[in-house]
Order: structure tokens, then C-alpha cells, then sequence
């Protein structure tokens, strides 16, 4: 019986913890480009089958300096060509797969959807480009011309990441679940103590 009540207390724990883990709303990224240089951040989002589609832009930092900001999130609409003017601002989106981002973190100002004749400062990028056959995804960093990947540079899928942030709500009910399991741990030897068993 004891055991039955274990199993059923890590059951709930893991089904908690899997609910929360998909509810999650807060998504951190990291790019390690070919010198060693990192770009890290987090942003909001909401998960839909692999594609991570992003809201606002918490924060980016090059090598631990913090990108000047507001940062906003644009997606490059013309796969494959050199167009200044083929960016929006909507439909950005990151991808658990590498190379299904498509996503410019950008302080622009001025018309959003020409980063050509917008004003900005810094940006960082990951957006469907051809850099051959096998990698179809450009990146690139500028902080107020100074380039890393100068001109949409090779992107290589194993250094980027993204995973999501369990909520605060997540966590309390991964730690009532771990509670429950050491009651029912408590409960159990106590009863062996007492000869209940």
C-alpha cells in the first residue's frame, strides 16, 4: 500500500512539474559564435509544436554587456534574398530546431519594417538565409558597426539554444509535490518504527 502511495505521490510530482514546464511563458537563448564570443537573453513566448513564437524582448547581452534597448522582435520575410526592406514586425519566432529561427532582436526606431532606413544601434539575428545547402540560416551581431559575422555570417545549429523558464507556480508545485513524497517517506517509517508494517 505504502509503495502504491510512492508511486502515485512521483507520478503527481512529474505530472506537475511536465504541466507547468508547458505552460512556461519565459524562454532564455545562447549563441556561441565562431571566435567564442556569446550572446545570451531571454525573451517571452508561447510554444506551439516545436516553433517558439516570441512576444517581447526581456534582454540580449554580448559577452556579458547588455544590448542597449528597448529591443524589439522582427522576422525577415524574404528567405534567401537581400531585401532591407523585407522585415516586419511580427512573426518572429525561435525554434527548439536551429534551423527554424527566424528572429532579429533589434533597438531600431523609426519605420520597423525597413531596418534600411531605421535608426539603431545594436541587434543580433538568426533569419533563413542561404549559406548553402546544409545551412540554410544566417546570424549576425552589430553594435553600432562593429560586427561579429560580418555579412550574414555561417550560423552552426549545435551553439544555439533556447529552453523555456518554469514559472514560479511550476516550481511551487514541483516542491508540494516533493512534499507529498516525503510525508508519504515520513509516514512510512514511522509505521515500520512502530511495527505497523
Amino acid at each position: 500500500m505504502v509503495r502504491l502511495k510512492l508511486m502515485a505521490g512521483v507520478a503527481l510530482a512529474a505530472f506537475l512539474v511536465a504541466f507547468g514546464a508547458a505552460k512556461a511563458n519565459t524562454y532564455v537563448f545562447a549563441y556561441e559564435f565562431a571566435d567564442g564570443n556569446t550572446i545570451t537573453g531571454a525573451f517571452s513566448g508561447t510554444s506551439n509544436n516545436g516553433l517558439i513564437d516570441i512576444g517581447s524582448v526581456y534582454w540580449a547581452q554580448y559577452d556579458g554587456t547588455t544590448l542597449s534597448g528597448p529591443l524589439y522582435a522582427y522576422s525577415y520575410t524574404a528567405a534567401g534574398s537581400d531585401c532591407g526592406s523585407c522585415w516586419t514586425n511580427s512573426g518572429a519566432v525561435a525554434s527548439t530546431n536551429p534551423l527554424d529561427n527566424n528572429f532579429a532582436f533589434i533597438n531600431a526606431k523609426g519605420d520597423p519594417t525597413n531596418l534600411n532606413s531605421a535608426v539603431y544601434s545594436n541587434y543580433f539575428y538568426v533569419i533563413p538565409w542561404p549559406n548553402g545547402a546544409n545551412n540554410p540560416v544566417a546570424v549576425q551581431y552589430d553594435n553600432k558597426g562593429n560586427y561579429n559575422q560580418l555579412y550574414n555570417g555561417e550560423f552552426v545549429p549545435a551553439n544555439f539554444s533556447v529552453s523555456a523558464v518554469p514559472e514560479t507556480s511550476t516550481w511551487v508545485m514541483m516542491l508540494l509535490g516533493f512534499g507529498a513524497l516525503g510525508l508519504v517517506g515520513r509516514r512510512r517509517s514511522s509505521l515500520t518504527a512502530s511495527g505497523a508494517v
